[in-house]
């Protein structure tokens, strides 16, 4: 199954900046204590939004990934998460 660009943007209204949303693997919720987040891309731009909402997705399944397999990186929490994210958002652009 092919999975769209835009699967992972949210679209609040015209000119305001997309936010990413993550879903939570089940297994790591409760570690987690969360079922999602969302982290806004600062841009409105529908195609970069794209372009940026693939590789945070792409970064953020790595972190998943990571907590499985990493007994020290089950301590990251989504706030953690979300500040990776802001540092390779910022890389990014």
């Amino acid at each position: 199954m092919t999975i769209p660009f835009n699967f992972y943007l949210v679209h609040r209204k015209t000119g305001s900046s997309y936010p990413f949303r993550s879903v939570v693997p089940l297994d790591l919720q409760s570690l987690l204590e969360s079922r999602q987040f969302q982290l806004s891309l600062g841009c409105g731009i529908l195609s970069q939004s794209r372009l940026l909402s693939f590789y945070l997705n792409w970064v953020t399944q790595s972190l998943y990934n990571l907590i499985r397999e990493n007994p020290e990186m089950k301590k990251l929490t989504i706030n953690d998460i979300k500040e990776i994210l802001k540092v390779e958002l910022e890389k990014s652009k």
